[in-house]
């Protein structure tokens, strides 16, 4: 499952993935991404997106990847960070970053941990970032409470 949380004023998304992916399940992550870069583009603003990975995740089968790759493709100014410890997952980003490759004004990166990826975020925007904790916290509920400790956290 993926689980979302938006706020415009901040061009700021955070995505949890739980669970499975199937082509259901990113449904409205693929809706929310079409109105997060028109309110990016639109705006000419730098838009972040903070994706985390759950170890215990499934990974998205080839139907999903591909059009999960095709989601950052329309940014025109993209600051992306993905968290996760799973290699099986990194290698996944991997073939996502070659089926759609960072354009001019996109730069992503991959983190092991949620505060690591929100430092490189307040580096990369210049200035304090501190929404991101309640971005997570929005997604977070929605998800459920988990049965082990987040290794990302």
């Amino acid at each position: 499952m993926i689980h979302l949380a938006y706020k415009k004023e901040q061009l700021a998304l955070v995505q949890v993935a739980t669970g499975s992916f199937d082509e259901a399940s990113i449904e409205p992550l693929l809706g929310l991404a079409d109105q997060f870069q028109r309110d990016a583009n639109g705006s000419n603003r730098m838009a972040y997106w903070l994706t985390i990975i759950d170890d215990q995740a499934e990974p998205p089968g080839a139907l999903a990847r591909k059009r999960l790759a095709s989601t950052t493709i329309p940014f025109q100014n993209l600051r992306c960070a993905v968290v996760t410890s799973s290699a099986l997952h990194r290698a996944i980003l991997v073939a996502l970053r070659w089926l759609a490759p960072a354009k001019p004004g996109q730069l992503f990166a991959e983190f092991g941990r949620f505060q690591e990826a929100t430092r490189w975020m307040e580096q990369q925007a210049r200035e304090p970032m501190p929404f991101w904790e309640e971005l997570l916290h929005e997604a977070q509920p929605v998800a459920g409470p988990s049965k082990r400790a987040a290794s990302w956290r």
